[in-house]
């Protein structure tokens, strides 16, 4: 749920200069960073797919029914930025720019209420 959410964010009808989606994952999940991994790699097809077919809701669910290629998460663990806007390289299949995507993982600690760490 938290990948369809994403994409169908990144896949909005905004300039991609001006759009950012963070996802905060107080948990620090390995399975989240991972998903966002992929969301990051399927995005720079799914944006250009909703344009071109003008799909109303964004959200992959009913297209994204294959698992992906595994990655190594252990070799993205420093990554913060998954996408960066700024980076001219930062583009779809077709050119188009990417809007920034950015992963935060803040771990829970018993010694600290976590509603207050945001």
């Amino acid at each position: 749920m938290v990948v369809n959410t994403v994409l169908s964010m990144m896949a909005y009808d905004y300039p991609p200069e001006k759009l950012s989606v963070y996802l905060s994952d107080d948990g620090g999940s390995n399975l989240t960073f991972y998903a966002m991994l992929e969301a990051a790699n399927f995005s720079k097809t799914w944006l250009p797919f909703c344009k071109k077919f003008q799909v109303e809701s964004t959200s992959p669910e009913a297209y994204f029914r294959t698992a992906s290629e595994l990655v190594n998460v252990q070799e993205w663990l420093s990554v913060k930025i998954l996408i960066d806007g700024r980076d001219t390289n930062a583009v779809d299949i077709e050119g188009n720019p990417l809007p920034t995507l950015v992963y935060l993982a803040r771990e829970k600690r018993p010694q600290y209420h976590h509603h207050f760490k945001a």
